[in-house]
């Protein structure tokens, strides 16, 4: 599947913001497929926030996001080859806030990656755990869980790291 024409938000340009430092970003080191295990339930999904970086053009990030999840997807179905029912495919999503600061988030862009996410995949997400969560994190999930339907809302949890 892929994804070439993505509406950003719609109409709304993402780049308008105040000090906006746009840097190159590697977009395989920021989202990537865990490579599955054997016994492992559903398809992992590794986000490292520290290698996020704003941009001119979300569009291209965006495709890469909604490729990574639809190639998780269907691992689903070959994890579970003893022939249940498992409507439709499910990813588990590992977020490393390692070493993350305020510059790492923008949060109109995660709004939007959150709308894009429940149109394009609703009821995908099996379980989010969020690590090494920074202290501006509560703040942060403030103001976006508005935008997370409750019943995804139930499936994340922060983990305590030590």
């Amino acid at each position: 599947m892929t994804f070439k024409n993505i509406v950003v938000c719609d109409g709304h340009n993402l780049n308008k913001s105040h000090n906006l430092h746009i840097h190159s970003m590697q977009f395989e080191h920021f989202m990537y497929l865990k490579s599955t295990q054997r016994f492992q339930q559903f398809p992992e999904i590794n986000m490292v926030v520290l290698h996020f970086a704003r941009q001119k053009d979300y569009a291209p990030l965006l495709a890469h996001i909604l490729s990574t999840i639809a190639s998780a997807i269907p691992l689903t179905h070959s994890l579970h080859n003893n022939g249940d029912d498992l409507g439709h495919g499910y990813f588990n999503l590992h977020i490393d806030m390692s070493d993350t600061k305020m510059k790492n988030i923008d949060v109109k862009f995660l709004k939007h990656m959150i709308k894009l996410m429940r149109q394009t995949f609703p009821d995908t997400l099996n379980r989010c755990e969020i690590h090494h969560a920074p202290s501006f994190f509560p703040y942060l999930f403030t103001m976006i869980k508005l935008f997370i339907p409750r019943n995804i809302r139930n499936r994340i949890f922060v983990i305590k790291d030590d």
